[in-house]
């Protein structure tokens, strides 16, 4: 019988997973059925178009748009949650979906700290050195939304909805998988690559990019997923805060 070592690990050394924890092959089927799990997303969001007659728009921040999104989470977060245990030969427990100690706590609420700080500078630099502002289609959305009950729902999908699925997807399966196999750096660098690509926003990738390793370094230090959920609720709560506070028009 094959154990995990029972050692505390360095904060970036390799992980402790047992040898056939995300061998490629188990990590590149749960990638194929993540991918398969977003069009099931795009199937369910036609047929909610079809019986609603409402399309979401992201220039407009509305119902609709949050409920499309909440759409597209299901069936990933179903399948990660099913998957995931399965490729890392580890319990979700294991894997850091846990509650988090006090310790993982002040980081990954720290890490939301540091998050904002590198995507600011990081926009700054671009923008400076380019000349392309960072725009999020949906951040400008919510900055012409008054409708405060629409304002919390998006602020739950922003903060809680969205950390939790997106962290399973890039640092849960894909960090881990590529970590199997690479030094962390650079496996935090390909995954926040890919973090970043996922947003959709051309003009934001190198912030989000930046965002992504930090993302990444939180789960290295604490290994626990929920340190990086929390490191990306609270980098989305700052922003969401700021906005609605300093940057809503008319």
């Amino acid at each position: 019988m094959v154990k995990r070592s029972t050692s505390a690990p360095s904060p970036l050394s390799p992980t402790t997973w047992l040898p056939d924890g995300f061998v490629w092959w188990r990590s590149l089927l749960c990638v194929l059925l993540v991918a398969f799990a977003l069009l099931v997303g795009i199937v369910l969001l036609a047929v909610w178009v079809a019986l609603s007659g409402k399309k979401p728009d992201a220039s407009d921040l509305n119902w609709s748009l949050v409920a499309a999104q909440c759409l597209f989470y299901v069936p990933v977060v179903s399948t990660l949650l099913a998957g995931l245990p399965w490729a890392a030969h580890a319990s979700l427990a294991e894997l850091g979906l846990r509650l988090p100690s006090r310790a993982e706590t002040i980081v990954g609420l720290a890490g939301g700290g540091v998050m904002f700080v590198v995507t600011i500078a990081l926009g700054a630099l671009q923008t400076t050195l380019v000349h392309v502002v960072p725009k999020e289609t949906v951040v400008q959305a919510l900055g012409r939304t008054h409708d405060g009950p629409l304002l919390v729902g998006f602020a739950f999908l922003a903060c809680v909805l969205a950390p939790f699925a997106e962290e399973l997807v890039f640092r849960g399966l894909l960090l881990n998988a590529l970590w199997r196999y690479l030094p962390f750096w650079p496996a935090a660098v390909l995954s926040g690559l890919a973090f970043a690509g996922a947003h959709g926003e051309v003009s934001a990738i190198v912030p989000l990019w930046g965002g992504g390793m930090v993302l990444a370094y939180v789960y290295a230090r604490t290994r626990a997923l929920t340190a990086s959920m929390l490191a990306h609720g609270a980098f989305n709560a700052i922003n969401v805060v700021l906005i609605v506070l300093f940057h809503q028009t008319s």
